[in-house]
């Protein structure tokens, strides 16, 4: 049985258009592979792969939006997509656009996949001491957090960890420090609930410092610092980068010393750019959504399709149901 992606290409920072041809090459690589292409635009005539089927839409959900427009664009690219995936005509659903609609939209169509469950965005990351998979939960899809949340966070990151990246979860709540007694009072209550749980194989509080050489896989936390964690983590890399290419344009020295270590930053930058991973996945709905990130360009959207694929076909959702 061939495994059916759905991608709403019209949100994001570039348009269908520039977003096509990269959906295409992939098609034309994944012939096992049938792609539901959304959009609001007049496409058909720029396809001529037999494994994409495009699925016109009436409009678009723009970035200014408010969650409200599920009710007022229901024809639109995302929400058409989100239903789709309800049905059960695609196996998976991939967005660029509005964080807060697609949030709203899964939640809202496809419900939870646990009573009391509130989803979560939950983006991949690279350990840089072992190369393996971890996880952090909420990256920003809620503002404030439970500990009930936070229980059921760690759950279903380990139920990730555990079936999809074949590891044993070992769960870090993210806190400013490391003692038991750190953090406001609501990472204290966190902190006790998680310490309390006799399910969850809790290792204590990790900084945020040493987020890529932890020795836990799941990290959890509320969206707010989650989503605060990540955009500095995201916009440190590039930072960094910045001030290397700036550094090696000094002198011919330097000129010669990049072009020798130019493979060695490459495998490094690795570790740090959001478009190896393509998306984070919004954890806790009942079928899987992935959102990539506004900027994602061709590799962000080939990796991301990959990811959305692998998914799929490891059948994701069943094995992390509780």
């Amino acid at each position: 049985m061939n495994i059916k992606l759905g991608i709403e290409i019209d949100g994001g920072d570039f348009s269908s258009r520039e977003n096509l041809p990269t959906v295409i090459e992939f098609a034309k690589n994944n012939k096992d592979t049938i792609i539901y292409v959304f959009s609001k635009d007049n496409l058909e005539k720029h396809i001529n792969q037999k494994n994409i089927n495009f699925v016109k839409c009436e409009n678009q959900i723009d970035e200014d939006d408010s969650i409200l427009t599920i009710r007022k664009k229901k024809n639109s690219s995302m929400i058409k997509m989100i239903n789709y995936l309800k049905e059960g005509k695609i196996d998976s659903a991939l967005s660029a656009g509005n964080s807060g609609t697609l949030f709203a939209s899964s939640t809202t169509i496809l419900g939870s996949i646990e009573k009391g469950i509130r989803p979560a965005f939950t983006p991949l990351i690279t350990n840089v001491k072992t190369n393996e998979k971890m996880i952090i939960l909420d990256g920003g899809a809620n503002i404030e957090n439970s500990s009930e949340d936070i229980y059921w966070y760690a759950k279903l990151g380990s139920a990730v960890i555990r079936n999809y990246a074949k590891k044993e979860p070992k769960v870090g709540l993210l806190n400013n420090g490391t003692e038991n007694k750190k953090g406001n009072k609501e990472h204290q209550e966190f902190f006790t609930k998680l310490i309390e749980s006799q399910d969850i194989n809790f290792i204590g509080n990790i900084e945020p410092r040493n987020l890529l050489t932890s020795e836990a896989n799941v990290l959890v936390t509320d969206g707010w610092s989650g989503n605060m964690i990540i955009k500095s983590y995201e916009g440190m890399a590039k930072s960094m980068l910045h001030v290397l290419k700036k550094e090696f344009k000094k002198n011919l020295k330097f000129k010669l010393a990049a072009l020798i270590l130019k493979p060695a930053f490459k495998n490094t930058n690795k570790y740090f750019d959001y478009r190896e991973y393509g998306a984070s996945l919004v954890l806790g709905v009942n079928g899987i959504v992935l959102k990539m990130h506004g900027e994602s360009d061709k590799l962000a959207f080939k990796n991301a399709l990959s990811y959305s694929k692998e998914l799929v076909k490891s059948d994701f959702l069943n094995s992390i149901k509780l």
